[in-house]
């Protein structure tokens, strides 16, 4: 806990613990990126420089070992493409960059697949990744969708995975050099794991017989992945002895791999859309659940306040973030923050600003920031429009995700709880970096950080109060609640 006699303080603070971190890639996207250094020419002086696309990091010579096969440039009319040196392609924007793990996602989702770091690794979904040609074999768990440099005691590599002409084939270990041996896809295992064994008879009971592909499902009850707890998404697939459940796009479309009983029924309250209704016309409406109903349906309440009872597979759970714009602005701009809604538990409509970093991208996790302003409102970028220009607040346009709260209580009263709900919300998102947390306010806002940041210490990293005045009763549980 840190207390700062101002602002800029603050932020300077806030800033320099999150750069002490390390954020942590999954190293099969690290290791196969052989195109993620992309050449640029200096708009001033027209030297040479390269723009690593996934770390953002600029260098004047060329990164030794690796091979940059883009090259950015402009049109005659002034416009910026990129061309490929080796197949002479041209773009207007990048292509994702390649990795193991999205030649397997779901036949339907494909592309939709995000790594996500799960603690619990089965010992016989191991590949071993050869044959990029960028460095010393690593291992791949396709189950759990994490990466090591070796494996974990116990463990075993059933599968390598090989890449030609820019796409990967996998290959059993030990297995002849034949065709047959060769896959573009995991192929799939001729004996399933007791794991696999269990979740088919789990799925065959009726508690949880109302699971099946397409269903939309609340995650709960994880021990590891908390910040997924509470999330909704749907079941795409089972793999090893898990369900695979991805997450909303606004998030990023992450895909959780997690137990059949950490799965539940979407709870009385949750926001779905309604699609492939008999009714065409109301097919895109927004609703909310209002109970469950016999025969695998749900009793949904619509916009007019009607109820009427569908099916379980009609509905399409929404995140509770609304009119997100995914872009990545290219200046800090006064005022250049999104408006965006939340809907908290309650189902009331929330207002927070919104500033994605300059240079945003989606497949990077990125320190969140969270502004809670004084009596007078505002957000951490509308201080003064003298201020934009400041070394921190530029600083912090490059390096965080800032949300600013629109904080209805006043400096007599406590924060309202939907504060934590809009920041657990965003702990789910693919691109944000759960471990790199900040909390800091001004004012009224420096009283809510002490109150939300003993309300919730396990969510931050570190908080900042600023000018924070606050009742001398009030001290020692604060003291209590942030020690823990």
């Amino acid at each position: 806990v840190c207390f700062c006699i101002s602002r800029d303080h603050a932020l300077c603070w806030a800033t320099a613990v999150a750069t002490r971190g390390t954020h942590m890639v999954n190293p099969a996207l690290v290791a196969a990126a052989s195109d993620e250094w992309v050449e640029l020419s200096d708009e001033k002086t027209g030297r040479a420089y390269y723009w690593n696309r996934r770390t953002k990091e600029t260098v004047w010579s060329a990164p030794e070992g690796r091979k940059v096969v883009w090259n950015g440039t402009k049109d005659a009319s002034g416009l910026f493409y990129f061309w490929h040196r080796e197949t002479r392609e041209t773009c207007w924007e990048l292509p994702a960059m390649e990795f193991p793990g999205k030649s397997i996602a779901v036949r339907r989702h494909v592309g939709a697949l995000r790594s996500e770091t799960l603690s619990d690794e089965p010992l016989d979904a191991w590949v071993e990744v050869v044959g990029d040609g960028l460095g010393p074999p690593y291992y791949w768990n396709y189950v759990a969708m994490t990466s090591r440099d070796r494996l974990l005691p116990g463990a075993r590599a059933a599968l390598s995975a090989h890449k030609i002409d820019g796409r990967y084939y996998y290959r059993r270990v030990g297995a002849r050099s034949s065709s047959q041996d060769s896959h573009w896809d995991i192929p799939e295992l001729q004996e399933p794991s007791s794991e696999a064994r269990e979740l088919r008879e789990e799925l065959a009971t009726p508690l949880r017989s109302w699971l099946s592909f397409g269903v939309s499902v609340l995650i709960d009850g994880l021990s590891s992945e908390k910040r997924f707890n509470g999330q909704v998404g749907q079941l795409i697939d089972t793999r090893g002895g898990r369900c695979l459940v991805q997450l909303a796009d606004i998030l990023g479309g992450p895909v959780v791999s997690v137990r059949a009983r950490h799965l539940s029924p979407l709870p009385k309250g949750a926001i779905v859309k309604l699609q492939g209704l008999s009714q065409s016309q109301l097919n895109g409406e927004i609703a909310t659940i209002e109970s469950n109903d016999v025969d695998l349906r749900y009793v949904v309440r619509l916009r007019d306040n009607t109820q009427k009872s569908v099916p379980r597979m009609k509905v399409l759970a929404r995140c509770r973030l609304w009119d997100v714009n995914m872009s990545a602005p290219n200046s800090l701009q006064w005022k250049g923050e999104q408006s965006c809604l939340f809907i908290d538990a309650e189902g009331h409509h929330r207002n927070y600003f919104l500033h994605l970093p300059i240079g945003f991208y989606q497949r990077v996790k990125w320190p969140l920031l969270v502004y809670l302003h004084g009596t007078g409102g505002g957000t951490l970028f509308t201080y003064s429009k003298k201020s934009l220009k400041s070394e921190g607040l530029q600083f912090a346009a490059r390096t965080f995700v800032v949300v600013s709260p629109a904080c209805e209580w006043n400096w007599k009263g406590s924060p309202h709880v939907w504060v934590i709900e809009l920041i657990r919300s965003l702990l789910a998102a693919a691109w944000v970096d759960a471990r790199c947390v900040y909390l800091c306010g001004w004012s009224m806002g420096g009283m809510g950080t002490w109150e939300i940041g003993a309300q919730a210490p396990e969510l931050f990293a570190a908080i900042a109060p600023v000018a924070a005045h606050h009742k001398r009763e009030r001290e020692a549980t604060l003291e209590a609640q942030l020690r823990g």
